[in-house]
């Protein structure tokens, strides 16, 4: 249930893909992403651990990296729908 709840939410903000990468979370959205870019370079200034990468993915470094990999994606999407 948990993963659909994570689902839907990346589908209404446009990512087509979440991969969990060692320590981090990969966020990659599609064409039209319904995230504000201002939202993404305002979260890199205030978190080191957000970066943008060339590619056009958005990374989070996960503080722990044996968390619980759904709250942490969910986590990511939230900050950036927020």
């Amino acid at each position: 249930m948990r993963l659909a709840r994570l689902r839907l939410l990346a589908a209404s903000q446009g990512a087509v893909s979440i991969d969990w990468l060692e320590g981090s979370v990969a966020v990659r959205y599609g064409e039209r992403p319904r995230v504000d870019p201002d939202k993404i370079v305002r979260l890199m200034q205030e978190d080191d651990a957000v970066r943008l990468t060339p590619a056009g993915i958005v990374k989070f470094r996960l503080p722990d990296p044996g968390a619980d990999r759904i709250a942490a994606a969910s986590l990511a999407l939230r900050k950036l729908a927020g």
